[in-house]
């Protein structure tokens, strides 16, 4: 294993132990609409969407469209990565994102001072 597979093994290891301690916050009070509840369901949310397109895909095409779908995502994100103007549009989402991120943080802030 090069340092590339050493590097996503610690990132899904350190995802995966991030995801338990969510779980495990997100029980150990009553089900009231906290912070660690309302990401534990849109985390849960998003991997139900993603498993049901991978579902629909394997059911309507078979395994071996899955299969190369997933070979050729590496090939599609460099060629969307490499056109002209694709910088300008990485800072835009980079800003979008940034955004969010805040506008959450804020609304979960004011949160606790209900």
């Amino acid at each position: 294993m090069g340092w590339k597979g050493l590097v996503w093994l610690i990132a899904i290891g350190l995802f995966v132990l991030k995801m338990v301690s969510l779980t495990i916050r997100a029980f150990s009070e009553p089900w009231t609409g906290t912070s660690d509840q309302l990401l534990l369901g849109f985390f849960t949310f998003c991997v139900l969407i993603v498993m049901g397109v991978l579902a629909a895909v394997w059911q309507r095409h078979g395994l071996t469209e899955l299969q190369r779908r997933f070979r050729a995502a590496p090939g599609l994100y460099r060629a969307y990565s490499e056109r002209p103007g694709a910088g300008k549009n990485r800072f835009g989402n980079l800003l979008l994102w940034i955004a969010v991120a805040l506008a959450l943080l804020v609304a979960f802030q004011f949160q606790h001072y209900r």
